[in-house]
């Protein structure tokens, strides 16, 4: 890296701490992050858009006594003074062990979705199978009823963003809203069996 023109240094967040990448980025070189999740670049670009600050920014002063996580599992040390904890989520996750609410929701194959990458590209998937309980993965004393019908049990789950939403409205908050819509409402045309497109806040190209 020493010998380079332009170094940069490509890596991710999960196992080193921010000081401990600044250092390796020595002699002027750039640092490029790759994010733990296919839609955590979207989570920034909505951070950014919102104003909003780190989680454990927000957690640091003491002030936040209650957290609703969505499809996230936080470490131990980050909800310690947490009174209120609840996890909507479809993994059993160490956070779903510990959490005082558990509210599942749908997997990403069982829902019409956006994912942004590391890139910016924002591409477009569609709903693979009907959310509910595989009958196999079923514990004998709790197999539902022979019933012939056409949704599986369990099939009145819905999507986190959609559940915490609805918490926000019950909570005398803003009904939640379509998610392709305001400054999103580009992402709407995006053809699942396309490259998708680059989003870099307000500016987007469609990526051949």
């Amino acid at each position: 890296m020493t010998k380079a023109a332009r170094p940069v240094v490509i890596c991710g967040t999960q196992h080193r701490s921010l000081e401990a990448i600044a250092a390796v980025a020595r002699n002027g070189a750039k640092l490029a992050f790759l994010l733990d999740g296919p839609n955590s670049f979207g989570c920034a670009l909505l951070g950014q858009e919102q104003g909003a600050v780190t989680l454990s920014r927000a957690l640091g002063n003491g002030t936040v006594k209650g957290v609703i996580t969505l499809e996230a599992d936080l470490p131990p040390q980050m909800t310690a003074g947490i009174t209120v904890l609840a996890a909507i989520d479809w993994q059993p996750t160490e956070l779903m062990q510990r959490a005082e609410v558990v509210l599942p929701c749908t997997a990403w194959v069982e829902q019409d979705g956006t994912f942004i990458s590391n890139e910016g590209r924002a591409q477009r998937s569609r709903q693979v199978m009907q959310p509910g309980f595989p009958i196999k993965g079923l514990d004998p004393a709790g197999h539902p009823p022979r019933v012939h019908r056409t949704t599986p049990p369990g099939g009145d789950l819905l999507p986190s963003w959609r559940i915490a939403g609805e918490l926000v409205e019950r909570l005398n908050g803003e009904p939640a809203g379509e998610p392709l819509s305001g400054p999103w409402e580009h992402l709407r045309g995006i053809d699942p069996e396309g490259n998708g497109m680059i989003t870099l806040g307000q500016t987007t190209s469609t990526a051949r």
